[in-house]
């Protein structure tokens, strides 16, 4: 499907792939209207809707084919799109990041510090602010290794100091 904005139209003799019964089957557009099939003889067979198929979302697209019995494949539909704007998520991936939290003990109120070198975070699991807890929220990623520290005494993963 293409990004951005789309004007409403109308498909045509859109094929669609070869099937079986009970193939459930992606249309090319969205939030559809008027939907005809028919097969792919020389006098076309319009398929009826409850015995050939279903229409199983028609703001979504989709459709399940119940019966191809006596039909010819490729089925072609023409149907009415509404306009729709679509958008890519996640299309890049995550910067890399160096983490470091400062925070406190609950058990003797020292200082804690937690340096990560390379952190890659995830689209965000949970961000709720508005919690029983104090200011938690939920973040899953991967920690990687700086390869030239590997060697080292607080290895290429990152750092924890606790205050004495």
């Amino acid at each position: 499907m293409a990004t951005g904005a789309a004007l409403s139209g109308s498909a045509t003799a859109e094929e669609l792939p070869t099937s079986t019964d009970g193939t459930l089957i992606q249309l090319d557009h969205a939030l559809v209207s008027n939907l005809v099939l028919s097969d792919s003889t020389g006098t076309p067979v319009g398929l009826v809707e409850g015995t050939h198929y279903s229409v199983e979302n028609a703001a979504g697209g989709l459709i399940k084919l119940l019966s191809t019995t006596s039909l010819t494949q490729p089925i072609k539909a023409a149907y009415d799109y509404g306009a729709a704007q679509t958008t890519g998520l996640f299309t890049t991936t995550p910067p890399e990041r160096f983490l470091k939290m400062v925070g406190v003990n609950t058990l003797d109120n020292s200082k804690v510090i937690v340096d990560l070198y390379r952190v890659r975070f995830n689209p965000a699991y949970e961000l709720n602010l508005h919690h029983e807890e104090f200011g938690s929220f939920e973040l899953t990623g991967s920690l990687l290794a700086v390869a030239e520290l590997m060697t080292g005494e607080l290895g290429g993963f990152g750092s924890l100091t606790l205050e004495q």
